[in-house]
């Protein structure tokens, strides 16, 4: 009798390449008119919570990116829109050929 254990492993690996690794004709696909919001726990006057309005309602309206501290504190989160946080959703996720 002959025992076959077949293991498969799916790794993702995040790189990054600097202007010069880029070809001068490459162009993304755009638009890219991404911001970077900051979404408060209690802001202006009347305290408004901004976190809970825009990441916590569902469907939410951003995607949270980093924390804002402020004296040791959260007090918020930075946060923009998942097509501006994820650009696997607007590019491809194929290598190109200037990098074989």
């Amino acid at each position: 009798m002959t025992l076959l254990t077949l293991i498969v492993v799916s790794v993702m690996k995040r790189i990054f390449i600097s202007n010069d690794q880029v070809p001068y004709t490459w162009m993304p696909i755009g638009p890219y008119s991404c911001l970077l919001d900051s979404l408060l726990y209690c802001a202006g006057r009347s305290c408004y919570n901004e976190v809970a309005a825009d990441l916590v309602l569902l469907p939410p309206q951003e995607t949270p990116v980093d924390i804002i501290n402020f004296g040791g504190a959260g007090v918020g989160y930075t946060a923009s829109t998942e097509s501006c946080i994820d650009c696997t959703l607007r590019e491809t996720q194929i290598q190109p050929d200037f990098w074989k």
